[in-house]
């Protein structure tokens, strides 16, 4: 997906990644740059990181926290069959997942965070004893003691919260309309005849060719790739056909409760939302190159789940000259 370079052609040894890696890493302790340190390394900077994600996914099976994923889509796509305790609990960590894809290693204390929040908020209660025995219920598949110790021992972040800034002050384009966009570039290419890449999304970015003017330079957009990748297709279903649903809710916005309500009342909406996601998730997988995919984790879908194909989108005269 990213244009060839003297040390992509080259072959390294997992050691000599290794060894690179350290020096990379070292330099960068040291308060130097991405380009300057890949530069005492002697590989490029994108390299030594699409390394490191290597490494990453391929050091550890999937955690608690894409498990978590895995089985909240599990249980939502057949809501029907599972307790309303459940069905809550598997909602907290879709939200959570869509809010903070890149953090799987705090999933849980997000999912902790959320019915925290959402408990305390519906019943007006400060004390887990204030909570009635079927309120408990829901707010054991949430609860984990290790979260609470990481929380106010400080070894958990508090999950921040950025919007994109949009030509206009009074309007503001988040990441999940950036990840949209970029989904329906990759979901659609082949049927416009089209190789998709990294490489042209930034094109078409740059050029503003977008539904909306994003503001990105190269470098912000691979991270934002980097930390947005699995969730792409999801976004893209949810502009897409599913505008109802909305998934990325703040726990600090004062109608929480109300939002959250709102999507449990739309449960067989959100079934068929995760079966076009199953469908869309294939078609992005099969739109990136081997190294790309080796650095996504995606979740994995229930063989029930049949997925549900949307009509194809035609590109914009507007993306049509920006790569060219």
């Amino acid at each position: 997906m990213l244009p060839e370079s003297d040390a992509r052609k080259k072959r390294y040894p997992q050691e000599d990644k290794e060894r690179l890696l350290a020096v990379f890493n070292e330099h960068l302790n040291r308060g130097m740059t991405q380009i300057a340190a890949a530069a005492r390394a002697g590989v490029p900077w994108r390299t030594l990181n699409r390394w490191e994600d290597e490494q990453r996914l391929q050091s550890k099976d999937p955690g608690e926290g894409e498990k978590a994923v895995e089985d909240c889509i599990r249980v939502l796509s057949s809501y029907d069959r599972f307790a309303e305790d459940q069905v809550i609990t598997a909602l907290f960590s879709m939200i959570a997942w869509r809010r903070w894809p890149s953090l799987m290693h705090q999933h849980s204390a997000y999912v902790m965070l959320l019915c925290c929040v959402y408990l305390s908020r519906k019943y007006n209660v400060k004390k887990f004893s204030e909570l009635t025995e079927l309120q408990k219920q829901c707010f054991g598949g949430c609860l984990d003691l290790r979260n609470i110790a990481g929380l106010i021992l400080g070894t958990l972040l508090t999950p921040l919260y950025f919007d994109l800034d949009g030509p206009d002050p009074k309007v503001r384009y988040s990441n999940k309309d950036l990840s949209a966009d970029v989904g329906e570039f990759f979901i659609n290419a082949k049927a416009n005849d089209l190789t998709p890449s990294i490489n042209k999304a930034f094109r078409i970015l740059e050029a503003r060719a977008f539904s909306r003017p994003f503001e990105m330079g190269e470098s912000s957009f691979r991270t934002f790739w980097k930390h947005n990748a699995a969730v792409i297709p999801f976004d893209y279903v949810e502009a897409n056909s599913f505008a109802s649903l909305e998934f990325d809710l703040n726990p600090e916005d004062p109608d929480f409760v109300e939002q959250f309500d709102g999507l449990m009342g739309k449960m067989p909406e959100v079934a068929r939302y995760l079966a076009a996601s199953k469908w869309a998730v294939a078609e992005f997988k099969s739109a990136l190159d081997y190294r790309a995919l080796k650095t996504i984790w995606f979740p994995g879908f229930p063989a029930s789940v049949e997925p549900l194909p949307l009509p194809p989108v035609k590109f914009s005269t507007d993306v049509w000259a920006a790569l060219k």
